[in-house]
């Protein structure tokens, strides 16, 4: 695994969760229009409340699923951000923590660390190798 791979585990990580947030709200939304459900029409092989409890209980899944994500997405940044820290090179920390915690472009980390795009270039490359340096035999998959 590349440090550019195992430093981007944190955006995927990220839109997984914003990903089954739009899940769940979409799976809320569905409970609240079967409790708005007529009873006058024909019954079908299921009752509207075995479908409410299916409901329910996906929503109670996909919720403790998000927690867990929640959980490991903030251990993961915690990790990332102290082996970025201990590359102990300011420059690098600067536009590493901003490219890949705080999910900046190099643009944005230019115009906001107050340096030229190819000096981002520059110490994002050199930021990649020290981070591979100093981490390749601890780069692995950082959640499940």
């Amino acid at each position: 695994m590349t440090a550019e791979q195992y430093l981007g585990q944190l955006r995927n990580l990220d839109e997984c969760i914003n990903q089954d947030l739009r899940r769940l709200e979409t799976l809320r939304g569905s409970a609240r229009q079967d409790s708005a459900i007529t009873y006058d029409s024909v019954k079908v092989q299921s009752s509207p409340q075995d479908r409410m409890a299916d409901v329910c209980a996906a929503i109670v899944d996909l919720d403790r699923k998000i927690n867990q994500e929640i959980d490991a997405l903030y251990d993961a940044k915690e990790k990332i951000i102290l082996q970025i820290r201990q590359l102990h090179d300011v420059y690098c920390n600067v536009v590493l923590y901003s490219i890949y915690v705080e999910y900046k472009s190099m643009a944005q980390t230019s115009r906001d660390a107050g340096m030229s795009y190819d000096t981002v270039k520059k110490y994002h490359r050199i930021g990649l190798q020290k981070f591979y340096d100093a981490y390749k035999d601890d780069m692995d998959f950082l959640v499940i």
